[in-house]
């Protein structure tokens, strides 16, 4: 029988894994314990608001190279919206204050020479300080590395909102070296690879629903409804996969890549390091007064809210995000709502009207806590002890924070971990 590699798991991490064996004439079979593809990366039709919606709201950058391999394979680019510049608008409703981070568009940002670029009272020099993240230490947190001396303005206004985003985790307790290789992906090529990406008509449409029709088209069986309830193994090697639907052999010459969260790994197999702390994200979808001109992305200073989007397909709602959103997780929705809506209205110049229909919606296990002790415990790619093995997942050890661009990434370096094995 021809070699099989048995995905577990059709979230980004999965299908990207997926795509790359299948384009390399692979056989290929996709597992899925739920009824659609995924994972937290997936959009659905919210009756309050009659409009489909994105579970998370996610930015991507045009420099992130796994990402845009992914789509060129799936042929889905042009189904993110990508504005013609760098440009990044911020807004502090405590001091009333608006503001941009300009990279332009080209190879150099020359844009930053001008000073209504930059955040206000910052230098050109100051914003270098994003070097110190490529030396520090691992256990170095993001406000030890950035936040002491210099301006503290500056950290404040940028680099701590920045790596909420990023991370989804304190700056006072995440990992500083983790940023590292995103500033130097987002900023390596000037404001070119750090245009902003959104899903035109939301994250399924984008990134999910065209891979698996490129699947298809390519024989792959793609199984929901199969959820993993354990695996047998003998000699060093899985060789039973048991679903709740049945059980399927894997051959000596089958190949096994669970794509699921850690959890689940860890009731699986006896994995000897594992993240086992967890950061929340809150996603708040808001019914606007009138439609807004043009796609909008606007960091929040001093506020609950991080960052609001306006999508380019529905101008007439506002997609707000809380990262790290521990100190909110049990406060009552319509209580958040209540607090969040008078944000939206002066972020966007709307004036002051009554709050419309609305969605909170709120993950418990966005992603790992991307501090240096649950950073040490990800694991690689290949497992110890099986060697038919192998794990993809924002939460592997990638040299990635725990993003959309860390998921593809993962899900390309367990398929190149699966063609060159020995």
């Amino acid at each position: 029988m021809a070699e099989r590699i048995h995905i577990i798991g059709a979230g980004l991490a999965g299908l990207s894994a997926a795509v790359d064996l299948t384009r390399q004439g692979k056989t290929v079979c996709l597992y899925e314990s739920t009824a659609q593809p995924g994972g937290r990366c997936r959009s659905y039709y919210d009756d309050t608001l009659g409009r489909t919606i994105d579970n998370g709201n996610h930015l991507m950058l045009s420099g992130n190279r796994a990402l845009m391999e992914y789509l060129d394979r799936i042929g889905a680019r042009d189904r993110l919206s990508e504005p013609d510049a760098a440009c990044f608008d911020f807004y502090d409703p405590v001091a009333v204050e608006r503001w941009s981070l300009n990279l332009g568009s080209g190879l150099l940002p020359l844009s930053l020479l001008k000073a209504k670029n930059r955040p206000p009272g910052s230098r050109l020099g100051d914003l270098a300080s994003a070097l110190k993240t490529r030396t520090a230490s691992l256990d170095q947190s993001v406000e030890a590395c950035l936040g002491q001396g210099g301006d503290a303005r500056l950290y404040k206004r940028l680099w701590h909102p920045l790596a909420t985003a990023v991370l989804n985790t304190d700056p006072h307790e995440a990992q500083a070296a983790l940023l590292w290789p995103v500033l130097k992906q987002a900023f390596g090529r000037g404001g070119l690879s750090c245009h902003p990406l959104i899903a035109k008509d939301g994250l399924s449409n984008a990134l999910i629903a065209p891979a698996i029709k490129y699947l298809q088209l390519h024989s792959v069986g793609v199984l929901f409804n199969h959820r993993l309830k354990s695996v047998e193994s003998v000699d060093g090697s899985i060789c039973t996969l048991n679903f709740s639907s049945g059980s399927i052999p894997v051959t000596p010459d089958d190949r096994v890549i669970f794509a699921v969260p850690p959890l689940v790994v860890e009731d699986l197999i006896d994995l000897k390091t594992v993240p086992n702390e967890f950061r929340p994200i809150i996603n708040g979808h808001f019914s606007l007064p009138r439609k807004i001109d043009k796609l909008t992305i606007i960091g929040l200073i001093n506020s609950i809210s991080h960052w609001i989007f306006v999508h380019d397909a529905q101008r007439d709602v506002a997609s707000i995000t809380i990262s790290a959103a521990d100190a909110y997780m049990d406060l009552p929705s319509e209580d958040l709502a209540a607090q969040i809506w008078p944000e939206i209205l002066a972020a966007l110049d709307i004036e002051s009207c009554p709050i419309g229909p609305y969605r909170i919606i709120r993950e418990k296990r966005a992603t790992i806590a991307q501090t240096p002790q649950q950073s040490a415990l990800r694991p690689p790619c290949r497992v110890a002890g099986l060697r038919n093995l192998f794990l993809a997942g924002d939460w592997t050890d990638t040299g990635l924070p725990a993003t959309i661009e860390g998921a593809i990434f993962s899900g390309k370096l367990a398929a190149e971990s699966v063609l060159t094995r020995r």
